[in-house]
């Protein structure tokens, strides 16, 4: 999933696109299409029984903060991961250039 969903209307399905979103991203290049197909089909159907769950819900869990936080989650994961390879990076680089100096 490459947009995280931010619909102007926080649902139950937009929360289950990101959780779909998230798990997406850990699978990274270890996903199969298949996966990603399996996955989205999963998010809809858990989407529809959302949304009718949503109602029963009201008051007892806060759909918008859920999915802010699975927003920032999602965000967080993909700065942490850029961070890593920006480090990484670095250090093959100087080591690449300490094994040229000698």
């Amino acid at each position: 999933m490459d947009a995280i969903n931010q619909d102007q209307t926080v649902t139950g399905s937009s929360v289950v696109a990101n959780l779909a979103g998230i798990i997406s991203e850990a699978a990274g290049s270890h996903s199969s299409p298949a996966l990603g197909r399996g996955l989205s089909l999963a998010a809809e159907v858990l989407g529809v029984i959302t949304d009718e769950a949503e109602a029963a819900l009201k008051g007892k869990i806060d759909v918008e903060a859920l999915n802010a936080g699975l927003n920032d989650l999602l965000n967080g994961g993909r700065q942490a991961e850029r961070g890593i390879e920006t480090a990484y990076r670095a250090i093959r680089e100087q080591k690449a250039q300490g094994s040229s100096a000698t």
